[in-house]
């Protein structure tokens, strides 16, 4: 992997050798990252704690530290999008490089079915690319904040005229009734059903998204992206049982 593009968009060589490792070895402990990185011991947790301001690792246990990468594309997207202009086209080029890295090339690692984000910025920058990838079906459980409903106008428009059926469950049927009026027009199928503190999104039955929404905790929402057929299978089922039970608006 070539670090390049990482100098470019703002990271330091340390960060960018730190996130290569972990990008490229999968999970890793501190004293594992100094190693395949090459970055000395002694620069490497201020550098991790950098890299996790910066939205690009996140620690998935405490004790000892096990650090992992954020994928790309939402980690240079979310990082590009507070800088200036200028970054943008960087962005894009940051995002194409680490993805056609070949497969061959890369230690083989344990497949994961589950990655856990947080923060608002990060669930919708996935929760699009669920909506942009769907072909055939996408199903949705959410609350209907205004700020999630303009997000999801234009990219839930391109999906039905792509073929794709979209149903909306709404969980508070009484905000924002204009833009799901404006939804229903573009041809969203929408319900109400009283649900609190989470959201779901099923692509395909292929993959799956669950967001907790919780004002104790730092973030608000984790988000958990579930990369696994059964278990989006058994979400669409979830909400199909809701969905006959719901009311239309």
């Amino acid at each position: 992997m070539n670090t390049q593009k990482l100098l470019q968009i703002g990271l330091s060589n340390y960060e960018a050798k730190c996130y290569k490792a972990l990008f490229v070895h999968g999970n890793l402990f501190g004293k594992d990252i100094a190693e395949k990185s090459e970055v000395p011991p002694t620069s490497v947790y201020r550098n991790l704690e950098t890299l996790q301001s910066k939205g690009f690792v996140q620690v998935i246990q405490k004790q000892p530290l096990l650090y992992q990468a954020v994928s790309p594309e939402i980690a240079i997207s979310s990082f590009v999008k507070k800088q200036k202009q200028q970054l943008e086209i960087l962005q894009e080029e940051a995002v194409a490089e680490l993805k056609s890295i070949e497969t061959k090339n890369i230690i083989e690692k344990r497949e994961e079915i589950l990655e856990v984000y947080a923060g608002r910025e990060q669930s919708y920058s996935l929760g699009k690319k669920l909506i942009t990838t769907a072909k055939k079906e996408f199903l949705m459980i959410g609350k209907g904040s205004k700020q999630s409903i303009i997000e999801l106008i234009h990219s839930l428009d391109k999906a039905v005229k792509r073929g794709v059926i979209c149903k909306f469950l709404v969980t508070n049927q009484n905000e924002n009734r204009k833009l799901l009026k404006q939804l229903k027009a573009k041809g969203v199928s929408i319900k109400y059903y009283p649900l609190q503190d989470f959201s779901l999104l099923i692509m395909d039955r292929l993959e799956s998204q669950i967001v907790i929404k919780n004002k104790s905790l730092k973030e608000e929402r984790i988000a958990l992206k579930i990369k696994s057929k059964e278990l989006s299978v058994s979400h669409a089922e979830y909400f199909n049982t809701i969905w006959k039970k719901a009311v239309l608006i």
